[in-house]
């Protein structure tokens, strides 16, 4: 093929293909014409569908019988309803594009903006009630719910605020309130009243009470007052039993002795058979005189207590308690030295002796176990049977010496010695007697 053959074929095919490529431009625009056609239709049928809506929209807030306003973030009324106006008295021009607070109760308006602060995304509704002045100029109550919107970055865009009057529920708060508050008025008076009372009748019955403590103090140092003097007029009777028994011995009994002697001797000088059975008589009457002193003075002061001790009285009581009523004494010694004086000596006797007594009365029973032993500075005596036992707190508030007095008179002597008297006792369990006395170190 020639050259200028081939040259012809090439501008061919090159107009060709840029007429191809201008049909497949041409198709594309007629393709994105298409598409933009559409789209300012869509937007057509949109902005129409937005028209219909703000109308309805309008229509709807309109025919609300609650009061609607909008505004944005500074406060710039942006739309209000027909109700709004009324409320107000003013036209929408009046009131679009200024701001909201000069209908508003001045004090109030501070309390709005902080409850309006408080509105977010995630808190988009905040109610708040608040005065408003009306078209009349009077103040009324109003609860406006506020509602706002924001954007796709969470920034407030506007807020709808939806109104209703409430002045008359608040009518209705106050005067119940008025109310509560003047039965709360009435009730603390009476409460007041009443307290005041209360606290002059504390006040007499705390006076009461200290009177009465003040007498039953003195009361009670009278009676410490007369324990004590019962207690020395129980060692002053310890040492007059002591003096007693010394005179019985000393002059009685040794007069006795010596009168039963003269009456021998001037016994042997009569004649044989002679005033026999008179002079039997009389010696009869002086031995048995003899033998009542010498018991006297075994009871007013055993010999052995003075001589001997406690421990070897105690046994010599056991022994004439068997003797005479039949107990069985049981009696155990450590051995060790217990110095007492002769009054404390003589003291504790008469408690072990007045506590046998009361076994072999009221305990039903015959065994009894006696135990004297040293702990440290102290003789500790131990009384204890087998018997029916008793109800201690019962007994000792019983009166009458057979009924608990006895128990009580002891206790209190042993504590005027400056010791312990413990009994465990239960009914049926029998009774022990625990009695515990300071040792004199310096002897008697």
């Amino acid at each position: 093929m020639s050259n200028s053959k081939r040259t012809t074929h090439n501008a061919s095919d090159a107009a060709d293909l840029m007429h191809h490529q201008l049909q497949v431009h041409q198709i594309e625009l007629e393709t994105q014409n298409e598409k933009l056609q559409q789209t300012i239709s869509d937007l057509e049928q949109t902005k129409l569908a937005l028209i219909e809506s703000e109308k309805l929209y309008r229509a709807v807030v309109e025919d609300q019988t609650e009061c609607i306003a909008r505004f944005l973030p500074d406060g710039t009324v942006t739309f209000v309803n027909e109700k709004y106006c009324r409320l107000f008295g003013k036209a929408p021009a009046d009131l679009l594009r200024k701001s909201w607070q000069p209908v508003v109760f001045p004090e109030d308006i501070p309390v709005i903006i902080a409850e309006l602060e408080k509105m977010s995304v995630d808190n988009q509704v905040v109610v708040v009630e608040y005065r408003v002045y009306t078209a009349s100029g009077e103040l009324r109550w109003m609860q406006f719910v506020n509602r706002g919107f924001f954007d796709e970055d969470g920034r407030l865009v506007e807020t709808q605020a939806v109104g209703r009057d409430i002045s008359d529920r608040k009518v209705l708060e106050e005067t119940l309130k008025e109310r509560e508050q003047n039965v709360l008025n009435i009730l603390e008076g009476k409460v007041l009243e009443r307290t005041v009372s209360l606290l002059l009748a504390n006040q007499h019955l705390q006076e009461e009470i200290a009177e009465r403590k003040l007498v039953e103090e003195q009361l009670r140092s009278h009676q410490q007052r007369l324990q004590s003097m019962s207690n020395a007029l129980s060692m002053i009777e310890a040492r007059e039993r002591d003096r007693i028994a010394e005179e019985l011995h000393d002059q009685v009994g040794q007069r006795l002795i010596l009168g039963k002697i003269k009456l021998d001797s001037l016994a042997s000088l009569l004649p044989p058979n002679q005033f026999d059975n008179e002079v039997d008589v009389l010696n009869n009457l002086l031995e048995q005189s003899v033998q009542d002193i010498r018991s006297l003075i075994f009871q007013l002061r055993p010999p052995i207590l003075a001589s001997v001790g406690l421990e070897a009285a105690v046994q010599w009581l056991g022994e004439e308690l068997k003797e005479e009523f039949g107990l069985q004494v049981e009696f155990s010694d450590d051995n060790n030295p217990k110095p007492l004086k002769y009054e404390v000596r003589s003291a504790v006797f008469q408690v072990i002796r007045e506590l046998l007594i009361n076994v072999r009365k009221h305990a039903g029973t015959r065994n009894v176990k006696i135990s004297i032993k040293r702990e440290s500075d102290q003789i500790v005596a131990g009384i204890e049977d087998d018997g029916i036992g008793f109800n201690r707190s019962e007994v000792l508030h019983k009166s009458g010496k057979e009924s608990g007095f006895g128990l009580f008179s002891v206790e209190q002597k042993i504590d005027y010695l400056g010791g312990e008297f413990v009994i465990d006792t239960a009914p049926g369990k029998g009774t022990k007697v625990t009695i515990r006395v300071p040792l004199d170190e310096a002897g008697d």
